[in-house]
């Protein structure tokens, strides 16, 4: 019976670690041509599934739980020119990206 349960506990363990080491982390920052943070950009990343947050009173912004492969990434903010680049993502890793608009 306790083996069982042991079982039993190592399998429903297994799988949420196993997601959490393939997901990693997308964050960066945001400036204007005068090295000025920048608030409210939108920032986008596109691969498997579309996900936007806005950037905070620092500039900077986080996704949190990105799954491993490439996407473009956006920034825009009216006024500014929009930028995008391609990123690589691998799971357990913290991707750092950051832009500069104009």
């Amino acid at each position: 019976m306790n083996l069982l349960l042991a079982a039993a506990l190592m399998l429903s363990w297994a799988p949420g670690s196993t997601a959490a080491q393939s997901m990693a982390q997308l964050v960066g920052s945001i400036v204007d041509q005068t090295g000025a943070p920048l608030p409210g950009v939108r920032v986008t990343i596109q691969g498997a599934a579309v996900r936007t947050v806005t950037t905070a009173a620092a500039g900077d912004f986080a996704f949190l739980d990105v799954r491993e492969g490439d996407y473009e990434i956006s920034a825009e903010l009216t006024g500014f020119e929009r930028q995008s680049r391609i990123v690589h993502v691998r799971a357990g890793e913290q991707v750092s990206v950051s832009f500069a608009l104009r």
